[in-house]
């Protein structure tokens, strides 16, 4: 490593040059298309913040001119002094003044007039206070209008100027972090030395940088930024989780910064094992559909860009792909575009959240790998001499996703199950409690199902595995599939803690679910203990035989007979719906609750109450457009040993009328249910039942992870084949077998509860012609 001992570090000018790219939109550009309010760094503020770090290193080097050279300047030099004090005037939209956002420069300066506390502190309204101060001077250095007009500095300006350059140049003096070169941190000092241990094992890697931007579709004139990464956090995680499980990753840094607009860039830089043949436009269009999932298409909104397409045009074409130990000139021009500035950039802004907001994270191939690892993982992890199963684990969610081992029956239901579960990214909840949960509950169905189908073995375990200890490289073949399963939500559930208690009130859960979460419940201190002792045949042993006996629980609770069951009628219903949708119709989905004296009424009661409101008001509005209904019963709040409510999963579909077009279905059919109830209590009481019968509605989504069924009223005309085809795709299956999913814990007079119904059907031969036209 001799020949890049000292690796090049990237000089100021070329950062901010970088940051151009970084930030390209000028405010005059984002004035004409009307962006100037949702744009937050302009290309003008770039401009701004070299330009006052130019004016400190003039100041530290007495570079400046003073009052009393004033009157033997050149014309010349006169003109360059005008013109040197107009480029630090600025309009006050240049300069945004939302908190959480650190411009190094400017708060230095802030610091030195006396206007925010130390540098080290992070302040609120540091660019506000500043503006507001070089905006009240007769300098007026900040001004409210734009565009700039340069103009002539007068005498007395100039008096103002000059004091303004005595108030700063004693502090700049004294300031040590002032000088033409940025300065060297302990996480650049750090990387560089796994960056060079990294080449001299791999002898070549490739260097991929991209970015994910991630902001609101509608900001509406949103400042707070740690409100922002609030909101985002569990799909920052998931992105996160994304990159971990790529199969060639060595390492990569990520950086959380400000975008262009209000909102938050990921910036990536991959180490890969991987060939000058890298697909990456490929990648970056593979990766941007993988996003889909993770985001919500009417309030969020993402970019994918390729920055080594950047690199190469505008900087230097050896600084990014494929990069060889030997080619010295390639190495220093990485290191100078790519990872000097991915460090230095900090010291020109960066966010301020209270937290480090880049990170150096290992890939799979350092498991893999004989020299020690240089991820963030635990310090001490690096110097001991032993492995544990913390070591083992890793986050790579593909395994999960390879599931021709298991059956076909069982690969449909865990089809349902991803449908299913998907709905857990669109939860309203305040704490965002159930964010990742989707990804968690299909990973433990995909091991509950996989270990009903193979030995219940985490480990295989030889004759020579049983003679002693053995290196990572030897533990991490031993691991079956399962294993590697096990240990992936076992990381998972303690990277994010919060998880397993957002499982005991999951609102959607499987009896594969239930049956492992009581089976964490039961064993989690165990296994916790397990997952930091020295790894050797003993646990690895007791692991087995613990799996042991989640299998046989998972053992009673085989789904295959009530899928077939459920398959069967699931044709019928299919047959209905074909029917249904073969006229334009308004489909409404509501959830239902009768009660009496706020006590939630069985099913066994709720039901006829139903069948009532749907048949006696056939000829009031709006039941006189009905055309059919899916009925389903469902519980909530269904944990052993707590109390359950039961409510009904009603979808209605009403025939097109002209008039719909202009009346709110939802309060038309609240009305309606609000008369019925009055009218149905009324008659109780002339056969003297004393109790009241009352009603909860809730109208419903259709199916909120597909846009196109994420409405409350959602009209489906014959001619519109692709709508019909996504209902009967993703909302016919998902609520019809929510049965697996929110499992009926008891029965009501000792009987099993028909929890699915649907409207009557029209006759045979009026259906299969109906189909047959399909």
């Amino acid at each position: 490593m001799e020949k890049y001992h000292f690796l090049k570090r990237i000089t100021k000018s070329n950062l901010y040059k970088v940051l151009r790219y970084k930030y390209p939109l000028s405010f005059q550009r984002a004035v004409k298309r009307n962006q100037q309010h949702e744009v937050v760094i302009f290309k003008e503020t770039i401009d701004l913040l070299e330009n006052y770090d130019q004016l400190l290193l003039i100041l530290k080097n007495d570079q400046e001119p003073t009052l009393d050279e004033l009157p033997y300047l050149t014309s010349e030099q006169r003109v360059e002094l005008n013109k040197g004090i107009n480029s630090l005037r600025y309009s006050r939209n240049f300069l945004t003044e939302k908190d959480h956002l650190d411009f190094f420069v400017f708060r230095k300066i802030s610091q030195y007039l006396g206007l925010s506390h130390a540098l080290d502190l992070p302040s609120r309204n540091i660019i506000k206070n500043l503006n507001m101060h070089l905006g009240q001077s007769a300098m007026r250095l900040c001004i409210d209008s734009h565009p700039l007009v340069p103009s002539e500095v007068g005498d007395y300006e100039l008096d103002v100027f000059f004091d303004f350059l005595e108030k700063l140049k004693p502090k700049v003096l004294t300031d040590s972090s002032v000088d033409e070169q940025f300065g060297l941190d302990v996480y650049e000092e750090s990387y560089e030395q796994t960056f060079k241990k990294t080449l001299d094992e791999y002898m070549q890697i490739y260097v991929f940088c991209f970015d994910v931007t991630i902001h609101r579709d509608q900001p509406q004139g949103e400042d707070d930024y740690l409100k922002l990464y609030s909101d985002y956090e569990g799909k920052i995680k998931a992105i996160l989780q994304k990159v971990d499980g790529l199969n060639t990753l060595i390492h990569y840094l990520v950086k959380l910064e400000p975008s262009q607009e209000f909102g938050i860039n990921l910036h990536f830089v991959l180490i890969l094992k991987e060939t000058k043949h890298f697909p990456e436009n490929t990648f970056i269009l593979k990766f941007k559909k993988e996003l889909a999932g993770i985001f919500f298409i009417l309030s969020d909104k993402y970019t994918v860009r390729n920055w080594n397409d950047v690199v190469r045009k505008h900087f230097n074409k050896k600084a990014v792909g494929l990069i060889k130990k030997s080619d010295v000139v390639a190495v220093n021009e990485s290191w100078y575009w790519i990872f000097s500035c991915f460090f230095a950039v900090e010291q020109v802004l960066k966010f301020n959240l209270g937290f480090n907001t880049h990170q150096i994270k290992d890939g799979c191939l350092v498991l893999q790998s004989s020299s020690l690892s240089t991820s963030n993982k635990n310090l001490e992890s690096l110097s001991k001499d032993y492995c544990t199963l913390n070591d083992l684990s890793e986050r790579d969610a593909r395994i999960f996703a390879h599931r021709k081992h298991l059956a076909k029956p069982v690969q449909q239901y865990l089809s349902y199950a991803d449908l299913t579960y998907s709905i857990y990214s669109y939860l309203s909840d305040h704490k965002g409690r159930y964010l990742e949960l989707d990804l968690l509950l299909g990973q433990i169905e995909v091991f509950c199902e996989s270990l009903k189908a193979v030995k219940p073995e985490l480990f295989i375990i030889s004759n020579k595995g049983l003679l002693g200890i053995f290196s990572l490289e030897e533990y991490s073949k031993m691991r079956t599939r399962l294993g590697r399963m096990w240990l992936n939500i076992c990381k998972t559930l303690l990277d994010e803690p919060n998880l397993f208690q957002h499982l005991s009130s999951a609102p959607f859960r499987s009896q594969n679910v239930l049956s492992f979460y009581l089976f964490l419940q039961a064993n989690w201190r165990e296994l916790q203990e397990l997952q930091s002792q020295q790894l050797n045949d003993s646990i690895m042993i007791q692991l087995n035989e613990k799996l042991s006996l989640l299998k046989d629980e998972l053992s009673h609770h085989d789904f295959i007979g009530s899928k077939t069951s459920l398959d069967s009628n699931f044709k019928k219903l299919t047959k209905y719906v074909h029917y249904l949708l073969a006229k334009d119709v308004y489909v409404l989905r509501i959830r239902l609750e009768f009660s009496m004296q706020n006590i939630s009424l069985n099913q066994t009661i709720q039901s006829p109450i139903l069948t009532e409101l749907l048949r006696v008001g056939q000829s009031a509005q709006p039941l006189c457009w009905l055309r059919g209904y899916l009925l389903r019963w469902d519980q909530y709040d269904c944990v052993q040993g707590k109390s359950r409510q039961t409510y009904a999963d009603l979808t209605l579909f009403f025939e097109y009328q002209p008039k719909l077009q202009d009346v709110n279905l939802t309060e038309m059919w609240k009305k309606y249910l609000t008369n019925f109830i009055i009218r149905y209590n009324e008659k109780k009481k002339l056969s003297n039942t004393a109790n009241e019968i009352h009603y909860s509605m809730r109208s419903c989504n259709i199916f909120t992870p597909k846009t196109e069924l994420r409405h409350e009223v959602l009209k489906i005309e014959t001619i519109d084949k692709n709508l019909r085809k996504s209902f009967l795709k993703y909302y016919l299956p998902y609520f019809y077998f929510l049965d697996f999913f929110i499992p009926w814990m008891d029965m009501e007079n000792g009987k099993k509860i028909k929890r699915y119904t649907k409207g009557q059907e029209p006759k045979a031969k009026k259906i299969s012609t109906i189909v047959d036209n399909q």
